[in-house]
């Protein structure tokens, strides 16, 4: 490849030229970066990428002196310092900790708040005992105390076991097997089933008595802190379960007191509300009215309950009339107004019961009526 020489007036030794297409890329940076026009009144050379050696006007050859190493390292390209600096992507990291009042933890960080519960069942089987399995020394002594005292009308408690369940090919019937009496200084063991023998049939007779007896227990578990959660349905066919109910309470202490009351139908013109608290009896009987207050033919209050008669088949009758499901759904409506809940729906002895749970007031949840079989 042939050079290209350039002579000076000045020198008559010949100057090398390097082609453009073999200049090095070092020597197409800005010699000045970043100067200001307005600075010593020196304005910015409209060529900012010099291609080779610079050519005066005389036709000299003008070659820049080498810049210090320190000063190559500076030169940049306008623009490079904001495409490769950090900050132009990332925030800088607060300096010190951050104050508790300004920390915000990410979302999947945050742990949900529950509070744990404990769960009991309570079982009503064959045809006069009942099961408590996992409730606190003071529940099970006040149910204690509930059974034995409806003793008189051949109800009460004839028996009492303690201990794990038996095989159901080693059970006898209640009618049979020897159980040991009832020692009431006995307490609980937590966990441990609790099974009493009543006297008679409460679970299989058609009686007002079994109707009071199965909200009264609801309502004093109730009062102990223990919520219904759901029915369970256990397949024991030596042993027909009329029902076997879950409860649960929360580990810690809650201020809220809580009762059960019932609302029956015994027969297809018959309605009893039993176990109704004393504050709130009037609301509760003015929604019944309100449900059923056309049809309302005769009405009664006993210190047990209080029934009304209806005219007609009835809502749960062979014929029900057309407006009784919506029936149903307003007075459902009108409870939940007042806070009062359905808990569930039972069938004892052929009996509807609708068991309802309402809150009572700090002094005392009294009832309307005391439990008197």
């Amino acid at each position: 490849m042939s050079t290209i020489h350039s002579i000076s007036s000045e020198s008559s030794e010949a100057q090398p030229l390097t082609p453009p297409f073999l200049t090095p890329m070092s020597s197409y940076r800005d010699p000045r970066p970043h100067a200001d026009p307005d600075v010593d009144g020196e304005a910015q050379s409209v060529t900012s990428l010099p291609l080779g050696p610079l050519i005066t006007a005389d036709g000299r050859t003008h070659i820049p002196s080498p810049e210090p190493e320190e000063a190559q390292d500076i030169k940049t390209m306008p623009g490079d310092q904001d495409q490769t600096s950090p900050s132009r992507f990332f925030e800088p990291f607060p300096e010190g900790p951050i104050p508790a009042h300004q920390f915000r933890p990410r979302r999947e960080f945050i742990p949900s708040i529950h509070a744990p519960h404990e769960f009991a069942l309570l079982t009503l089987a064959e045809g006069n005992l009942v099961r408590m399995l996992g409730f606190d020394e003071e529940a099970v002594r006040t149910v204690r105390d509930v059974l034995a005292s409806t003793e008189g009308e051949r109800l009460g408690i004839r028996s009492e076991r303690r201990g794990n369940a038996v095989e159901a090919n080693g059970r006898k019937s209640s009618e049979d097997r020897v159980m040991s009496p009832v020692r009431s200084m006995q307490s609980p063991v937590l966990g441990e089933l609790v099974e009493w023998c009543l006297e008679g049939k409460p679970w299989k007779e058609r009686k007002h008595s079994s109707e009071i007896l199965l909200t009264t227990l609801f309502s004093t578990l109730l009062s102990h802190s223990f919520l219904y959660v759901s029915p369970l349905h256990l397949a024991t066919p030596s042993s027909p379960v009329h029902l076997s109910a879950i409860f649960s309470r929360p580990l810690e202490p809650i201020q809220e007191r809580k009762t059960a009351f019932s609302i029956s139908f015994p027969a297809a013109n018959i309605i009893r509300v039993i176990g109704a608290p004393k504050e709130s009896t009037p609301g509760i009987l003015a929604v019944v009215r309100q449900g059923w207050g056309t049809r309302l033919k005769e009405e009664k209050s006993e210190i047990g309950t209080w029934e009304g008669k209806l005219k007609g088949p009835g809502l749960f009758g062979p014929a029900p009339e057309p407006p009784g499901p919506e029936v149903v759904l307003d007075t459902l409506a009108a409870f939940n107004r007042q806070g009062i809940e359905l808990m569930t729906i039972v069938r004892l002895a052929g009996t509807e019961m609708w068991l309802f749970d309402c809150s009572v007031g700090m002094e005392g949840g009294s009832t309307m009526m005391t439990p008197v079989f």
